[in-house]
């Protein structure tokens, strides 16, 4: 048969069993600082390099035509093209601002001259050249395979030319990105990384934050479970007799607001206290504030300018309780200014 303190321990610990287990679980998956991972293409996503070596584009829906390489297209649609409707005004060495079409002889040619072949590609897509009375003119599906053509001709990238484009560090946090994750994550107030004994983090270009110089060493790795082992103890209550008496912060309220903090309480008659003031010029004005305790009000008290604590005797289960706060309203609200508050200097549980 259990004693009456070794029941409430027992009870305490299984309450918080499934806390300690998640707790763990996220610290050592911060401490084991996962790399993260490139996804590769899904199975049977064809890849897509931004070009093809066949040309099908300005073919009409519908019709379909047999793709032919860029230096076929080249050859059979663009030179004469080019010699047809342009080299009497861009050929020789008196061609118009400079652009002689003779002069070149391959279709890899557009790739080097990018800006060049992109002007030329604008103007045959708006009707610019050949002008209007020019005669022949081509016709507007001639214009724009043309036009499609070098354009995707000349911004061609091969992306296949550089296999090796470099790698992506895996970067693992440094000490001080460290203490501010664990303090987001689970509210500690200290610092980490200095109690357990981080070594320091390498320095590149004046930097403590690049994935280059921070390196996981087994040092490194052992200092981070010894710091899973550390904030675990810190923040998983082993004593019951330590649930007993907690005091927790909360901000001020203005009129209509709440706030909730959450006790951890072992099984017991508890004093709910909190420290109030009414911050008002006024000394006889008062306001109500209601204590509610896993949402239900359990009080209502009239809290005027002078500091005061308000308290409550309630009996309470162990386990997890929602104590709250609420600025009922303000009976002065025609006289609402912005010092018009209630100061929370702190709301606690007592044994």
């Amino acid at each position: 048969m259990l004693s009456p303190t070794e029941q409430v321990r027992r009870q305490v610990t299984l309450a918080y069993a499934s806390r300690v287990v998640a707790a763990r679980a996220t610290l050592m998956m911060v401490a084991a600082v996962l790399p993260l991972g490139i996804l590769p293409a899904q199975e049977g996503e064809p890849e897509d390099n931004g070009a093809s070596a066949e040309v099908s584009k300005g073919v009409p829906s519908g019709e379909k035509e047999t793709p032919v390489s860029d230096q076929e297209f080249w050859q059979t649609k663009v030179k004469p093209f080019l010699a047809t409707y342009c080299s009497d005004c861009h050929s020789g060495d008196e061609a118009e601002a400079g652009i002689d079409f003779d002069r070149v002889q391959s279709d890899e040619e557009l790739t080097q001259q990018r800006p060049r072949w992109n002007q030329v590609r604008g103007m045959i897509e708006i009707g610019a050249m050949p002008p209007v009375d020019y005669d022949p003119l081509p016709s507007i599906e001639e214009r724009e395979a043309i036009a499609a053509w070098i354009d995707r001709r000349a911004n061609y990238v091969d992306c296949n030319q550089a296999p090796g484009p470099g790698r992506v560090t895996v970067r693992r946090l440094n000490n001080s990105e460290y203490d501010y994750t664990l303090r987001d994550l689970l509210g500690i107030d200290f610092s980490v990384s200095d109690i357990a004994g981080f070594p320091s983090d390498g320095v590149g270009n004046g930097f403590d934050n690049q994935g280059d110089v921070l390196t996981l060493s087994p040092l490194q790795l052992e200092k981070y479970l010894q710091a899973a082992r550390l904030v675990t103890n810190a923040i998983i209550v082993q004593d019951v007799e330590e649930l007993r008496e907690q005091k927790q912060d909360m901000p001020d309220l203005y009129p209509g607001d709440s706030s909730t903090v959450t006790f951890d309480l072992a099984a017991g008659k508890y004093e709910l206290s909190a420290r109030l003031e009414f911050e008002e010029d006024k000394e006889k004005q008062t306001v109500p504030v209601a204590l509610h305790v896993d949402g239900e009000e359990r009080a209502r008290w009239q809290v005027g300018h002078r500091r005061k604590t308000f308290d409550i005797d309630i009996e309470l289960e162990a386990g997890s309780h929602d104590v709250s706060l609420v600025f009922v309203e303000d009976p002065h609200a025609d006289e609402k200014q912005y010092r018009r508050r209630v100061e929370v200097n702190y709301v606690g549980a007592f044994d």
